[in-house]
């Protein structure tokens, strides 16, 4: 057990796709899941010894998967707190995993959305161990409480154990989230060539999704996928270059 910074996902609406999607799009959401774990190394956090006397430190990225879950997590610093050369390289290792959180977070959102899931999450840190398919400790129950019961909307609530502010927004009902917005559509031109015309795209099959839903009688569902679509449409119209005259 030390500490460490615990990021735990869901994905919204996974046990009606389970009963409902055919296999052709059932395929589609088991590799995405795949993907996310075979990815890991490429989310590892490392530091480079110097002959000067500068810092090493080199954290891989623990992430593991369950069905619709995903837990991703760091040590909040690599190496003994007490030594100085790592105290003094804390701050900066802090503001690395938050970005990889962010970056994380974002690719998870997106591959949900291009299979019609939202995703849903708790940032906190404590104490935790996690390595391969193993991860138990009470920072793992922070960061699920918070998807469970604090998150409520396809957003990521952030615990106040993370003191500093980096990549975290205060939501129109004070609810602390982490900021993935801008990795989310650098995910988007990445995997499809050309962001905002993904985000024209999401947003038809988002309204799509809210009229199924609505039509099915499932509104709390269909209320979930609104509040994500006001949020998403206004970040690409006020923040995303080209976009600010879209309707």
């Amino acid at each position: 057990m030390r500490e460490h910074e615990v990021l735990f996902l869901d994905f919204l609406g996974f046990a009606s796709a389970v009963e409902q999607w055919d296999d052709q799009r059932m395929e589609r959401l088991i590799r995405v899941l795949a993907g996310i774990a075979e990815a890991q190394s490429s989310f590892d956090v490392k530091g480079e010894a110097q002959p000067d006397g500068s810092y090493k430190i080199t954290s891989p990225a623990e992430i593991t998967t369950f069905s619709d879950n995903i837990v991703v997590s760091y040590p909040a610093v690599p190496g003994d707190p007490a030594d100085p050369v790592t105290a003094l390289v804390a701050p900066g290792w802090a503001q690395m995993v938050r970005q990889q959180m962010q970056r994380i977070t974002a690719e998870i959102v997106r591959v949900g959305l291009d299979v019609g899931l939202l995703t849903r999450g708790g940032l906190s840190r404590g104490m935790l161990y996690h390595e391969g398919r193993v991860v138990a400790g009470e920072a793992m129950v922070d960061a699920y409480r918070l998807e469970r019961c604090v998150a409520k909307q396809a957003r990521v609530a952030v615990s106040p154990r993370v003191l500093d502010n980096e990549g975290i927004f205060v939501d129109a009902d004070g609810t602390r989230c982490l900021d993935y917005f801008t990795e989310l559509m650098l995910s988007a031109e990445r995997a499809h060539g050309d962001a905002l015309a993904w985000a024209r795209t999401t947003r038809v099959n988002i309204d799509a999704i809210i009229e199924t839903l609505t039509n099915g009688g499932r509104q709390k569902e269909a209320t979930k996928w609104r509040d994500f679509r006001e949020w998403f449409w206004s970040k690409v119209r006020n923040s995303w270059p080209g976009a600010s005259q879209e309707q």
